[in-house]
């Protein structure tokens, strides 16, 4: 079962300057309590995970409302993240739907243990609930067991990916599953726990590296697995960490976004056809909103870490 976050619920009444469908997110909240004993996906992109984050941002948006659903809601999500745990040792990961695709539980953003633990943490530190925090540590810790030291990155576990009959190791460089969101779950991890854990910076600068390292291999423009989506993680290190080459490295990797799509008059888009698509993820609509957060970046929230919207 899915329990898909919208987002939109908390950005729609700035946006529009409706106040009143502040109330109406928050009535959406209480539909969202009876399923999630049902979610057998337990990551960001389709399960309790994504949702957790978007009820903090709810709580942060709707300040001076009665968000306690929000709270109730946020808290019962974290508690079904840890009782569908694998536990391995001192580390916690999540199947997430489907093990006939994966050779273990996967590593990841969207999908794997680095959103997962990014959502513990955040709540963690909203509610300065200490088994929280240590969760998503835990989370990060299976990770570091799948992470190459010889390649500088983290193993990407989905069999779709790997070679036919080979046992070689495949590394994404994504948002989706690889080290651009790998990278994001932990830069935002760090800041979040008051920029202090050395640990957790470490492996923030580990994907940034990766993802340097491996920008040019890029096929398209995408949030989800292209050039936008990468380039977040350039960008949120250069507003967490107040490093200005980084937002300059990013702009520069959109000068080179669209001359690309000057010579070809279209932008390429995150699917297998040369088709373009209008969605968010993998079409234009995203890479349009990665154009406008890199020209505003204080002003335009990024999907990518389901940004509440700015405060006015």
């Amino acid at each position: 079962m899915e329990i898909t976050p919208h987002q939109h619920i908390e950005q729609l009444p700035q946006l529009w300057d409706r106040p009143e469908l502040l109330d109406r997110a928050i009535e959406l909240t209480k539909e969202l309590i009876p399923r999630i004993a049902a979610d057998n996906y337990y990551d960001i992109l389709q399960g309790v995970s994504g949702v957790i984050p978007v009820m903090l941002g709810l709580i942060k948006t709707a300040s001076g409302k009665n968000v306690g659903c929000a709270t109730d809601c946020a808290v019962q999500c974290a508690q079904h993240l840890l009782d569908g745990a694998l536990r391995q040792e001192d580390t916690l990961s999540w199947h997430c739907g489907r093990l006939d695709l994966m050779r273990a539980n996967p590593t990841g953003f969207s999908h794997g243990a680095s959103g997962g633990g990014w959502a513990l943490i955040s709540l963690g530190c909203h509610l300065d609930e200490q088994e929280y925090i240590r969760a998503g540590h835990q989370a990060f810790a299976y990770e570091a067991m799948h992470f190459d030291r010889k390649h500088g990155d983290w193993y990407d576990l989905r069999k779709s990916v790997m070679v036919a009959g080979s046992d070689e190791p495949h590394f994404a460089n994504a948002w989706c599953n690889g080290s651009a969101g790998i990278g994001l779950s932990r830069i935002a991890s760090w800041a979040v726990l008051g920029k202090n854990n050395d640990d957790i910076l470490r492996e923030a600068n580990a994907a940034l590296n990766a993802t340097l390292r491996n920008f040019e291999k890029l096929s398209n423009d995408s949030l989800c697995h292209g050039r936008s989506g990468n380039a977040e993680l350039l960008l949120r290190f250069a507003q967490l960490r107040d490093v200005p080459y980084l937002q300059m490295e990013a702009n520069v990797q959109a000068q080179a976004q669209w001359r690309g799509f000057e010579s070809a008059r279209a932008w390429h888009c995150g699917a297998t056809t040369k088709d373009t698509f209008p969605d968010l993820m993998l079409g234009i609509a995203g890479i349009g909103m990665h154009f406008l957060r890199l020209a505003y970046p204080d002003r335009v929230p990024s999907p990518l870490l389901l940004d509440p919207p700015p405060s006015v």
